[in-house]
């Protein structure tokens, strides 16, 4: 009989609901399983390996440790996904903008893209309507005003709030050149190229030597309909997609 108050050891992780209504929800077992892998094996804090800081929402691994990871038997017989079939879940992710990923010497850094806001349980529906209820229960009104303990902190430079660029002006100004089926793909593209850097003093597009917004959107629409690398234009490529690229490339002599 389980204990209702022991804790369960190893923590957890948060699995959104909109998963089965995405389009990874329609594609290969192994490229959800290699989503929800990922997910679990990312620091939930900041951590060192070999010396190097690895943030929350990252991992460093290499094709092989996922493999190894999603591993299953039938009767005795191990079983594991080809190394094509790991690479392409891994292609998908991060031309989904799930992932981003970067070439290291002992494999790949992985970022799992928006960790923080998909692991926040108050950012779900249902948590901000409990918690809600609760909060009015405590505290007996309707309203809680955190606002004067907020102006101290943005003094002290704590809870630093940043800004978004022109970005989404940028695409206003190209919307037209586009149907409506296609600009669909305008918030996710839009998620994708604003998210800011560590320091929040930059956000992703500005990091890229160039970037010419109708050019990228229009090679982000050919990627949502063809998710391999064929016909790609490697100049268009997301910095994330260019380091899989190499890590690909380097562990050709591998196989």
């Amino acid at each position: 009989m389980i204990n209702s108050e022991e804790r369960i050891k190893g923590g957890y992780f948060i699995i959104s609901r909109k998963l089965f209504e995405s389009d990874i929800q329609n594609k290969p077992p192994c490229f959800r399983e290699t989503w929800i892998w990922l997910l679990g094996q990312a620091n939930h804090s900041q951590g060192k390996s070999n010396n190097k800081i690895i943030e929350r929402g990252q991992l460093v691994r290499t094709i092989l440790d996922i493999q190894k990871g999603l591993c299953w038997y039938v009767g005795y017989r191990k079983q594991i996904y080809s190394k094509t079939q790991i690479t392409k879940s891994l292609r998908y992710l991060c031309e989904a903008s799930m992932i981003d990923t970067t070439k290291t010497t002992r494999g790949l850094l992985i970022t799992i893209c928006n960790y923080d806001y998909y692991q926040q349980p108050k950012n779900y529906e249902d948590y901000n309507e409990r918690h809600t209820k609760t909060t009015r229960r405590l505290t007996g009104g309707d309203t809680i005003n955190n606002n004067d303990k907020n102006n101290k902190n943005e003094k002290n430079g704590k809870n630093k709030i940043y800004k978004t660029s022109n970005f989404e002006i940028m695409f206003q100004n190209i919307e037209s050149n586009f149907t409506t089926e296609q600009l669909k793909l305008k918030e996710s593209f839009i998620e994708y190229w604003t998210e800011p850097n560590q320091n929040k003093t930059k956000e992703r597009w500005q990091m890229e030597k160039t970037f010419e917004i109708k050019r990228r959107f229009n090679t982000w629409l050919r990627n949502n309909e063809n998710w391999g690398f064929k016909n790609k234009s490697k100049s268009d490529e997301p910095a994330g997609l260019k380091e899989l690229r190499k890590y690909i490339e380097s562990t050709k002599d591998e196989e």
